[in-house]
C-alpha cells in the first residue's frame, strides 16, 4: 500500500527534525518543548505499526479504513514537517541576526515569534491526537521494518561479475525479425511489422538489436529513425525526433508543416522507422500517419512495438511478430548471473533449487528474472528465498499491468528506497535524467535517511539508493550512440531512464501523490498531490491554487507556465524550470522558505533577483546553458547552505569577490563558460569544495594561488583551457585531490614538482598538452595513481624512470607519442598495470624485457608502432592478456613462440604465419577470440594444412570478421598445398565479414563452393581480391544477408558465379539483400547474369536477381556486360574503362511490360569508355537519372541521343572528351538541368542556342576548352553570351 510507504518516510523525517538541538533555544517556552516530546512519542508508536498498515492491501472495509487513516496521517505529518522546517529556518536566521545585532530588538522579535510557533505547534498536536486515536481503533500490530540496504554493489562488480546480456535467448527471434526487415519481396512499398507481447518481455530490446544490426545500417536504410510513442501517438510526438534526425526546422504545432516535413523525409527513400511502445488504438489516427509515410521506397519498413494485440492487428501489413517468453533455462541464466557471483551457486544447492522454482514463476519475462535475482543477491537465507518462492503475490492476475515479480522486488525494499523509487514516477515515460540531479532532488525532499556512520554524506547514501535501483533493473542506463545528443551542461554524463513497466509500478505505488497535469482536466484528487509534473502548457490558473498549496516538487519540463502562480506554492522543496521560456525570475521567489533545489537551466533568463539570498535552505542551484546570463548576482553568495552551483555554458565573465562566503559549497561547475577570464582569490575560501570544473574555459589563462587552499578538493577539471600556461607552484597542497584533468591544455609548459605531494591522486590526464616537453621526476611519488594518460604529444616526450615507481597504476596511455623511442626498464615494476596503450608511437623501436613482469596486463595496444621489430620472448608469461592489437606494425612479423598460452585472449588484430613467422596452430586454444582477425601468410614452403586444422577456426564463434591474406612476397611451391590449407580453414558460422586476398589456389574450397549459405548464414560482406588462378567464383546468390560484395583484381574468371541453375518457385530471389557490388580489374569477365531460370510447372521463366542493389562500380572490366539487363534497383552506377557496359539495356527493354517498375538509376559516372555515341544504350529508359558525368571518352564526337530523353536530369558534366566537336540543339530540351560543366573539350568552339531554354540552370562552368569558345562566352560582348546570360553563376576559364 503506497500510503504506508510514503507515510513512514515523512514520519522519519519529522522525528529526525524533532531531535535537533536547535529547539533548545525555545526552552523558555515549556509548552513548546512538552508538545514536541508528546508528538515524538506518538509518531514513534505510529511508525511501529506502519509496516502492518502497508500490508493491508485488500478490499475489505477495514483495509479501506486503514488507507483513509494513512492519508490523514500523511497530511498531518507533512504539516508538522513544514512547520518544523519553517521554525528551524527562522531560528537559524535569528541566530545570524543576533550575531550581527546586539540591541534588544531582535530578542523581543524572537520572543514574539516563539509564542506564535508554540500556538501553531499546539494546533498541530491536536490534529495528531485525532490521528492517534484512529490508530487504536484499527487494531494495527507493531512490526519491524525490513533491514536497511546492504552495501551498494560497486559499479565495477556490476560490470565485471554480472554479464547482463540483452540477447539471452533472443538470437533466433532476432534472426526471424531480421528476415522480415530485409525481405525485399514484399507486396507493399512500406511494410509494417508489429512486435506484440506483454510488458517486460523484451520487445524494445529486440527492436533495438535489429535497428543497430550491421545488416540494417545507414547504407541499407536511409533514414533510420527511432521514435518513442509511449507518451502519446500524435503527429507532434512523432515529428520531434524526426526533426532532430533530419536537422531541419519545423513548427510542430503546424500540421501542414509537419506533413511537409514527413513527406520530404520519407518520400522516395528506403527507410526504417521504429515506433516503440504504441498504445493508441485509434484507427483514424493511424490512417493519417500511414498516409504521410506511404511514399517510401519499396523495401521500407516500420517496426511497431506494442502490448496491444488490437494495435498489432490494426497496423500490420504482415502477420504480427508475437514475442514469447524466454525458456526457463534462459531465465535461469539471467537470474543466476544476478543472484550469485561466478561459481558461487555450487556452494548453495538448496538456494539453486529454490531459485529455479522462482524462475519458473517469472513467466519467461527477462525483466522479472533480473529484478528478482538482484533482490536476492545479498541474501543467503533459505527462509527468505522460500518466502519469495511461496509469496501470495504470485497469485496476481496475469493481465494486471504490474508484474508480480516486480511488485515482489518492490515489497522487499526498505521504506526510504521505496519512497525514492515512487518519486521517479514524476518523470515522463522515456525521459532521460541525470544521476546527480535525481539524487539532489531526493535529498531536497528529505527521502534520504542519514547513514549510521557519520563519515558517509547524504549524497553518498543516496548514491547507494541509486545503485540498488540500477542493480535491480528498476533504473536503466541509456545507451546513447549519437554523441551530439549528450548535453553540454552535464559534460557528457551518462543518462538514465525507467523501463515502461517499472514506470507503471512507480505510478501505482505513488498513487495520487505524484501527478502529471495538463490543468485543463478535472481537478479531482488534487488535495493529496505533492509532486507535480506538467505534461502540457499551463492552462487556467484558477484550478491550480488549491493543489499548489501542498506541492513539494514542481517540474515544468519546458512547458509554458505562469511563474507567478507557481511561486505561490510556498511549500516547494524542488522547483525544476529547466527549458522554461521565462526571461525573469520574480522577486517573490525569495518567499519559498523551504526551497532546496532550483533548476533554471536552458532558459533565456538574464539575471536573478536579489531576493534569491532569502532562500536560506537552498542546496542546489542549476543555471547551466543560460546563455543570456552574464553576471552572477552578489546575492547568490549569501546562500549559506548552497552545496551545488552549476553555471556551465553561461556567459559569465568572472565570479563575485564574495564567492568565498559559500562555506557549504561542494560542487562548482563552470565548464564551457567561454567568456570566463579571471577568478577571484576568494575562491580559496571554499573550504569544503570537492568538485571544480573549468572544462572548455578557453579564455582562462591562469589560476589564483589561493585555489591551492581547497584542501577538500577531489576533482579538478581544466581540460580544453587552451591558453592556460602554468599551474600554481603549490598544487601539492591539494592533498585530497583524486582526479586531475589537464587534457588539451595546449599552452601548458610544465607541471609543478609539488604534484608529488598529492599522494592520493587516482587519475592524471595530460593528453594533448602539446607544449609539455617533460614529465616531472616527482611523478613517482603518486603512489595511489591508477590512471595516467599522456597521449598525443607530437614532440619528443621522454618518460622519467620514476614512471615505474607507481605501484597501483592500472592504465598507462602513451598513444600518439610519435617521438617516443623507448620505454624505461622500470616499467616492469608496474605490477598492477592492466592496460598499456602505445597506439601510433611511430618511433618506438623495442619493448624492454621487463614488460614480461606485468603479470596483470590485460590489454596491449601496439597499433601503428612502425619501427617495432619484435616482442620480448618472455611476454608469453602474460597469461591474463585479453587484447593484443598489433596491426599497422610493418616490421613486427611474428609473435613469440608459445603465444597460444594466452587462452584468455579475446582480441588479436593480426597473425602473420609462415616458415619463419608465427605458427597458426597456436590458435588452437584461443577459443574466446572476438571481433576481427586477420591472418596473413608470408610463405608456403611447408604444408600448413595440418597446423591450420589444429587452429580449428570453426569453433571460434565470437569472431565476426576474418581476413585471409597471402602477401605479394609469399612463396608457394604448389597450388595444392594452398588449396588444402584454405579447405581446412573453415570459418565460424556467425561470421559477418570475410575477405580473401592474394589466394594462390586454382579453385575455391568446398565450404565456399557447396552450400556456403548453410555454413556462413550470417555473412554480410564478402571481399575477394588479387586472385589470378581461379577460373570460377563460388555461388553466392543464396547468402540471405549478404549486403556488400567486392571483386578486385581477379583475372581468370569469365562469369560471375554459378547461380544459373534452375531454382524452384518457392526459392528466394538470388542476391536478395545485396546493396553494393564492385568489380575491379577483371579483364576476362564477360558475363554478369542478372536473372536466372525458374521452374514454373512445365515452363521456365526468368527470375530477376539483385532486387535491392543500390550501388555498382565497374572498373577495368572491358568485356563485362550484364545479361539480360542492368538491374532496375540500382541508384548509383560508376563505369570506368569498361566499354561493354555502355551497351547494357534497362529492364524496360528486356521486359517491355507496363507492370515492370522503371529504372531507379539516379547517378551515373562514365569514364574512359571508348565506343561511339550510338552504342550508348545504357542511357536509354532512365527516367530518374539526375546526375550524369562523362569523362575521358575519347571516341565521343557528339553526345549520345539517349541523353535527350533524360527528363529528370539536374547535373551534366562533360570532362576531357577531346574529340567532342559540338553540343546538340536538343540540349535545350533538358529543362530540369540546374548545373552544366564542360571542361577540357578543345574541339568545342560554340554553344547551341537551345541553352536559352534552360531557364532553371543555376551553374555553368566552361574551363580548358578552346580560346574561341572562351571568347564567344565573354560577358556582354561574346557571340554566345546571349545564350547563357540568364544563368546566375557562370565560370569561363
Amino acid at each position: 500500500m503506497a500510503e504506508g510507504v510514503l507515510a513512514s518516510s515523512i514520519i522519519k523525517e519529522v522525528l529526525a527534525k524533532i531531535g535537533l538541538a536547535i529547539w533548545a533555544e525555545l526552552a523558555l517556552l515549556w509548552s513548546f518543548r512538552d508538545d514536541l516530546k508528546a508528538m515524538e512519542r506518538d509518531l514513534a508508536t505510529i511508525l511501529d505499526v506502519l509496516f502492518d498498515a502497508e500490508k493491508r492491501d485488500g478490499g475489505s472495509d477495514r483495509d479501506r479504513a486503514v488507507r483513509d487513516w494513512l492519508r490523514r496521517l500523511k497530511d498531518v505529518a507533512h504539516d508538522i514537517d513544514d512547520f518544523l522546517d519553517e521554525c528551524q529556518t527562522d531560528l537559524s536566521v535569528s541566530r545570524q541576526q543576533r550575531e550581527n545585532n546586539t540591541c534588544g530588538i531582535a530578542t523581543n522579535l524572537c520572543f514574539v515569534r516563539s509564542l506564535t510557533m508554540a500556538h501553531r505547534l499546539r494546533s498541530l498536536r491536536r490534529k495528531l491526537d485525532t490521528v492517534v486515536a484512529g490508530r487504536d481503533r484499527l487494531g494495527l500490530i507493531p512490526w519491524i521494518y525490513p533491514p536497511a540496504l546492504p552495501p551498494a554493489p560497486p559499479s565495477q562488480e556490476t560490470i565485471s561479475m554480472v554479464d547482463e546480456s540483452k540477447t539471452v535467448g533472443r538470437t533466433a527471434d532476432k534472426e526471424k525479425l531480421m528476415r522480415l526487415v530485409l525481405d525485399a519481396a514484399s507486396d507493399e512499398d512500406v511494410s509494417v511489422i508489429p512486435i506484440v507481447g506483454f510488458g517486460g518481455l523484451g520487445k524494445t530490446t529486440l527492436a533495438q538489436l535489429v535497428f543497430n544490426d550491421l545488416r540494417a545500417s545507414d547504407e541499407v536504410f536511409d533514414p533510420r529513425i527511432w521514435v518513442s510513442m509511449s507518451v502519446g501517438s500524435s503527429i507532434r510526438t512523432l515529428v520531434k525526433p524526426i526533426v532532430s534526425a533530419t536537422k531541419e526546422k519545423c513548427d510542430i504545432d503546424n500540421l501542414d508543416a509537419v506533413a511537409n516535413l514527413l513527406s520530404r523525409t520519407f518520400t522516395g527513400k528506403k527507410y526504417l522507422l521504429v515506433l516503440d511502445d504504441v498504445w493508441s488504438e485509434s484507427q483514424d489516427e493511424w490512417d493519417k500517419l500511414r498516409m504521410l509515410l506511404k511514399d517510401g521506397k519499396r523495401g521500407s519498413k516500420i517496426i511497431v512495438t506494442t502490448r496491444s494485440k488490437k494495435v498489432a492487428m490494426m497496423v500490420r501489413t504482415v502477420p504480427p511478430f508475437v514475442l514469447k517468453g524466454l525458456s526457463d533455462d534462459d531465465c535461469w541464466e539471467l537470474f543466476r548471473c544476478r543472484a550469485f557471483e561466478e561459481g558461487e551457486e555450487a556452494l548453495h544447492p538448496k538456494l539453486v533449487n529454490m531459485g529455479r522454482e522462482i524462475v519458473q514463476k517469472c513467466g519467461g519475462v527477462p525483466l522479472a528474472a533480473k529484478a528478482l535475482g538482484s533482490m536476492l543477491r545479498f541474501n543467503r537465507s533459505e527462509q527468505s528465498w522460500g518466502a519469495v518462492k511461496d509469496s501470495a503475490i504470485w497469485q496476481m492476475q496475469k493481465e494486471k499491468t504490474i508484474l508480480p515479480s516486480l511488485k515482489l522486488s518492490y515489497d522487499q525494499m526498505p521504506p526510504n528506497l521505496k519512497q525514492c523509487f515512487a518519486y521517479c514516477s514524476v518523470f515522463p515515460k522515456n525521459h532521460e535524467f541525470d544521476r546527480d540531479k535525481l539524487i539532489q532532488q531526493w535529498i531536497a525532499l528529505g527521502f534520504v535517511e542519514p547513514a549510521e556512520h557519520a563519515n558517509q554524506s547524504l549524497f553518498d547514501t543516496a548514491n547507494d539508493y541509486f545503485e540498488h535501483l540500477l542493480w535491480m533493473s528498476f533504473l536503466q542506463e541509456v545507451e546513447e550512440l549519437d554523441l551530439s545528443k549528450k548535453e553540454l551542461e552535464e559534460d557528457g554524463n551518462v543518462k538514465y531512464k525507467i523501463h515502461h513497466l517499472v514506470h507503471d509500478l512507480a505510478q501505482s505505488v505513488a498513487g495520487d501523490e505524484v501527478q502529471a497535469r495538463n490543468f485543463s482536466q478535472d481537478n479531482s484528487h488534487s488535495e493529496v498531490c505533492r509532486y507535480v509534473s506538467l505534461n502540457a502548457d499551463m492552462g487556467s490558473p484558477e484550478i491550480l491554487r488549491s493543489m499548489l498549496r501542498k506541492v513539494r516538487a514542481f517540474h515544468s519540463w519546458g512547458y509554458d507556465l505562469d511563474i507567478n502562480l507557481v511561486l505561490h506554492a510556498r511549500r516547494l522543496r524542488v522547483l525544476n524550470l529547466r527549458g522554461s521560456p521565462i526571461t525573469e525570475m520574480p522577486q517573490s521567489v525569495g518567499k519559498l522558505k523551504h526551497l532546496r533545489y532550483l533548476d533554471i537551466s536552458s532558459s533565456p533568463i538574464e539575471t536573478l533577483p536579489d531576493s534569491i539570498s532569502s532562500l536560506h535552505n537552498l542546496h542546489t542551484l542549476h543555471l547551466s546553458n543560460c546563455s543570456d546570463l552574464c553576471v552572477l548576482p552578489v546575492s547568490t553568495c549569501n546562500l549559506q547552505n548552497l552545496e551545488t552551483l552549476n553555471i556551465s555554458a553561461s556567459s559569465i565573465r568572472t565570479l563575485p569577490d564574495s564567492i568565498g562566503h559559500l562555506k557549504c559549497l561542494r560542487n562548482l561547475n563552470m565548464s564551457f563558460c567561454h567568456f570566463l577570464e579571471t577568478l577571484p582569490n576568494s575562491i580559496g575560501g571554499l573550504q569544503i569544495l570537492q568538485t571544480l570544473n573549468f572544462k572548455g574555459c578557453g579564455k582562462l589563462d591562469s589560476l589564483p594561488d589561493d585555489i591551492c587552499n581547497l584542501k577538500k578538493l577531489r576533482y579538478l577539471t581544466l581540460s580544453q583551457c587552451g591558453i592556460l600556461q602554468s599551474l600554481p607552484t603549490n598544487m601539492g597542497k591539494l592533498s585530497n585531490l583524486l582526479h586531475l584533468n589537464l587534457s588539451q591544455c595546449n599552452d601548458l609548459k610544465s607541471i609543478p614538482e609539488s604534484i608529488c605531494l598529492i599522494t592520493g591522486l587516482h587519475t592524471l590526464n595530460m593528453s594533448h598538452c602539446s607544449s609539455l616537453s617533460e614529465i616531472p621526476v616527482s611523478i613517482g611519488g603518486l603512489k595511489e595513481l591508477q590512471f595516467l594518460i599522456l597521449s598525443h604529444h607530437s614532440s619528443s616526450l621522454s618518460l622519467p624512470i620514476s614512471t615505474g615507481h607507481l605501484p597501483n597504476l592500472q592504465t598507462l596511455d602513451l598513444s600518439w607519442n610519435i617521438g617516443l623511442e623507448e620505454l624505461p626498464v622500470s616499467i616492469g615494476n608496474l605490477r598492477n598495470l592492466k592496460i598499456l596503450v602505445l597506439f601510433q608511437c611511430w618511433s618506438l623501436c623495442r619493448l624492454p624485457d621487463s614488460i614480461s613482469n606485468l603479470l596483470m596486463l590485460e590489454s596491449l595496444n601496439l597499433v601503428g608502432c612502425e619501427q617495432l621489430t619484435k616482442l620480448p620472448d618472455g611476454i608469453i608469461s602474460l597469461r591474463n592478456l585479453k587484447h593484443l592489437r598489433n596491426d599497422q606494425c610493418q616490421t613486427l612479423d611474428r609473435l613469440p613462440h608459445g603465444f597460444g598460452q594466452w587462452t584468455k585472449l579475446e582480441t588479436l588484430s593480426l597473425l602473420i604465419i609462415g616458415d619463419i613467422h608465427s605458427n597458426i596452430a597456436e590458435l588452437e586454444n584461443l577459443n574466446v577470440l572476438t571481433g576481427e582477425l586477420r591472418i596473413e601468410c608470408r610463405s608456403h614452403k611447408k604444408d600448413l594444412a595440418t597446423d591450420a586444422k589444429r587452429a580449428n577456426l570453426r569453433i571460434k564463434r565470437k569472431l565476426s570478421s576474418l581476413t585471409l591474406s597471402w602477401t605479394g612476397s609469399c612463396f608457394c611451391e604448389d597450388a595444392t598445398s594452398v588449396e588444402t590449407f584454405l579447405e581446412v580453414l573453415e570459418p565460424p558460422e556467425n561470421l559477418e565479414v570475410l575477405e580473401i586476398d592474394g589466394y594462390r589456389g586454382t579453385k575455391f574450397p568446398s565450404w565456399m563452393m557447396e552450400g556456403m549459405e548453410l555454413l556462413l548464414p550470417n555473412l554480410v560482406s564478402l571481399i575477394l581480391s588479387n586472385i589470378h588462378d581461379c577460373n570460377y567464383l563460388p555461388p553466392l546468390g543464396h547468402l540471405p544477408y549478404l549486403q556488400s560484395l567486392q571483386f578486385h583484381h581477379i583475372t581468370g574468371v569469365r562469369s560471375m558465379g554459378s547461380d544459373d541453375i534452375p531454382v524452384k518457385r518457392n526459392k528466394s530471389t538470388l542476391y536478395q539483400s545485396l546493396k553494393e557490388l564492385h568489380f575491379e580489374d577483371m579483364p576476362n569477365l564477360t558475363i554478369w547474369p542478372t536473372s536466372s531460370a525458374m521452374d514454373h510447372k512445365d515452363n521456365k521463366s526468368e527470375l530477376f536477381m539483385f532486387p535491392v542493389l543500390k550501388t555498382v562500380t565497374v572498373t577495368d572490366c572491358p568485356k563485362l556486360r550484364p545479361l539480360p539487363c542492368l538491374p532496375d534497383a540500382i541508384a548509383d552506377l560508376s563505369v570506368s574503362n569498361s566499354s561493354q557496359m555502355l551497351s547494357s539495356t534497362s529492364g524496360m527493354i528486356s521486359r517491355p511490360s507496363s507492370s515492370v517498375p522503371a529504372s531507379l538509376l539516379r547517378r551515373l559516372w562514365i569514364k574512359s569508355c571508348h565506343v561511339s555515341s550510338d552504342e550508348w544504350t545504357l542511357l536509354q529508359y532512365r527516367p530518374k537519372l539526375e546526375d550524369l558525368v562523362i569523362e575521358y571518352c575519347r571516341m565521343l564526337h557528339v553526345l549520345p541521343v539517349a541523353i535527350r530523353y533524360l527528363g529528370n536530369l539536374r547535373s551534366l558534366k562533360i570532362l576531357d572528351c577531346t574529340e567532342l566537336e559540338a553540343l546538340p540543339e536538343w540540349l535545350g530540351e533538358l529543362v530540369t538541368l540546374e548545373s552544366l560543366e564542360i571542361s577540357f573539350c578543345p574541339k568545342l568552339v560554340s554553344l547551341p542556342k537551345g541553352l536559352q531554354r534552360l531557364t532553371i540552370l543555376k551553374e555553368l562552368t566552361i574551363t580548358g576548352c578552346s580560346s574561341v569558345l572562351s571568347d564567344r562566352c565573354t560577358k556582354d560582348t561574346g557571340r554566345d553570351w546571349f545564350k547563357i546570360r540568364h544563368v546566375p553563376n557562370i565560370v569561363v576559364a
